[in-house]
């Protein structure tokens, strides 16, 4: 077995090419060629600072950046405008009150195609009221008796900002977002069958480089200054010292580069906008790959792997009479109807481990497994358009099928398949010997759709996060409880007694949780659990859903915790 490699931080994307992409049909075939999109993710992540002995290292990193900034930028969306924001508020208040996924997927005597006509009719009709009722966008251009499909531009354009918005921030339209795009689904499907052709719903998504170049001022995304222009600055990054002064940098940075490149075809708002966006995949990638490298830290920082400190142990012995139940965890779209929060699959106390793996096994196998997951994370734009593509692609029909969580459109997905291979293949070419199957369920019953793939792993970081948070509040010297929650006043009082009494000290209880966490959030319980690509998340589901009934579950409380669902509104 090689040297685990080392993870770099806070950049923590690889550094591969990317191939070339067709701006025509970017959004759809360079993504099933699955390109290896880690220079993509690089070129937006933040340089790691380095001293004076690595300045030429440095320089060459922030080359490679920049020189891939340009691939990466096919795949990080625009910014919302202030108008964009109006259409958005108008597309989430008709998608709040639409009842489509409950009627058009279910078995039922009437005519589907007529069920979808009427209930896109619906839809399409509660948008155009809401915008003549809120002079949305020239929306008192919509009255009168104009056939719906004269106004294909107007809905065309509201659902891509939908769309758009929602891979900006996966967080947000969390309870609409499945429902407008089977939606939309169905106008794609059914598009080319109907005699009188509906509106056309679908255009392509706005990304930051085609955005540029249709401007002709694609320089700017050679521009060094970019970078620095670009980089998120925190605390923890540059110190409390050193905080004013990379803001006044970064300004600077970003003020410079719109008086360089403002022109006749590009204003100064054109300018900061992509500015903005491509600032806003920093966060982005920041948000997502952050918790999965903490949780790779503190397995390599806190384990060995060739010996186990008792009594924490990673030795796994699969349960004799194991059982699996049929229900699932994930964060969940409106109208998906087959996620539900609290009821991921473990089958309670009838439930056990699926794997049978000693100590050192077990530690490679959650090492691979959470290096899997920073991959993924940090190709989450590139995941997020191809599911975007394979739902609106129109090649491929769906299948209306009982997969034992509900109805769900089982449907094939060849774009995130082609990347989330080409991520694994990476992977384990790095790790060497892999422990586990290399299955990637997608189109079948465990992941039915892109859909339901794409909020299976969005859900990653809002599970990791509070664990990683958790490990930090019980720090005896950094940690929030040490500090008395900020006051300096030392530990809350009387936890210290607690802890030390039934645990026999903070890092006791840090070392509890985290050997808990590693073995049985990766033994393959949970429905349909196992050692596959996807069995691995699911059995992380399943511990989640058994964290209330865990002893150190109220210090998760006193940390914060509020559940691993993230925030709904």
């Amino acid at each position: 077995m090689p040297a685990p490699a080392t993870l770099p931080e806070p950049s923590l994307a690889p550094t591969a090419a990317a191939a070339e992409v067709d701006d025509d049909d970017m959004q759809e075939r360079a993504i099933a060629e699955g390109a290896d999109d880690s220079k993509a993710a690089a070129a937006v992540a933040e340089p790691e600072p380095v001293s004076d002995d690595e300045a030429d290292g440095d320089g060459a990193r922030a080359h490679q950046k920049l020189s891939g900034l340009v691939e990466a930028c096919r795949y990080i969306p625009l910014r919302l405008t202030p108008e964009e924001r109006q259409l958005l508020h108008l597309l989430e208040s008709a998608l709040n009150v639409s009842e489509y996924t409950d009627r058009v997927d279910v078995f039922t005597r009437r005519s589907k195609r007529a069920v979808i006509e009427e209930e896109q009719s619906a839809m399409l009709t509660t948008m155009s009221g809401l915008a003549i009722a809120g002079h949305v966008c020239g929306g008192e251009r919509l009255v009168g008796d104009t056939p719906l499909a004269d106004n294909a531009a107007f809905f065309a354009r509201a659902f891509e900002v939908g769309r758009r918005y929602k891979i900006s921030n996966p967080a947000k339209l969390r309870a609409t977002y499945g429902k407008m795009m089977f939606l939309l689904q169905d106008a794609v499907a059914l598009s080319t069958n109907l005699k009188s052709r509906p509106p056309a719903l679908v255009s392509q998504l706005q990304m930051v480089t085609p955005f540029l170049e249709a401007r002709g001022a694609a320089a700017l995304l050679s521009d060094a200054r970019v970078l620095a222009a670009t980089a998120e600055v925190t605390e923890r990054k540059v110190g409390r010292g050193g905080l004013a002064a990379a803001l006044r940098a970064k300004g600077e940075a970003r003020a410079a580069l719109v008086r360089a490149h403002a022109s006749p075809t590009l204003s100064a708002a054109d300018v900061e906008r992509a500015l903005d966006s491509i600032a806003d995949a920093n966060s982005y990638l920041e948000a997502n790959v952050q918790p999965v490298a903490a949780a790779l830290r503190c397995l390599r920082a806190h384990f060995t792997r060739s010996k186990a400190e008792d009594p924490y142990s990673l030795r796994l012995v699969a349960a004799r009479h194991s059982f699996r139940s049929g229900s699932y965890y994930g964060g969940g779209f409106g109208g998906l109807g087959m996620y539900d929060v609290g009821g991921y699959g473990g089958g309670g106390d009838r439930g056990g481990a699926k794997l049978n793996h000693d100590h050192p096994t077990q530690y490679t196998f959650v090492e691979q497994s959470l290096r899997l997951w920073t991959e993924a994370m940090a190709a989450m734009y590139r995941l997020w358009i191809a599911a975007d593509g394979d739902l609106l692609s129109g090649r491929a029909s769906y299948r209306l099928c009982n997969t034992g969580q509900g109805l769900n459109r089982v449907q094939n997905c060849p774009s995130v398949s082609a990347v989330m291979r080409s991520v694994l293949s990476r992977v384990q070419s790095e790790c060497g010997a892999w422990v586990g199957l290399s299955v990637v369920h997608l189109g079948d019953r465990d992941v039915p759709n892109a859909l339901a793939f794409i909020d299976k792993y969005a859900q990653i970081p809002r599970i990791l996060a509070p664990i990683r948070d958790v490990v930090e509040a019980l720090d005896p010297v950094t940690g929030e409880f040490a500090r008395g929650g900020g006051g300096g006043s030392g530990v809350y009082p009387g936890l210290r007694e607690y802890v030390e009494e039934r645990w026999g000290g903070f890092r006791e209880l840090k070392m509890a949780i985290l050997a808990d966490y590693f073995k049985h959030g990766f033994d393959g319980d949970g429905d349909d659990g196992g050692s596959c690509i996807d069995g691995r998340l699911t059995s992380t589901w399943n511990w989640c859903s058994k964290i209330g009934k865990k002893d150190y579950y109220h210090i998760f409380m006193l940390a914060g915790f509020q559940g691993f669902d993230g925030d709904w509104r």
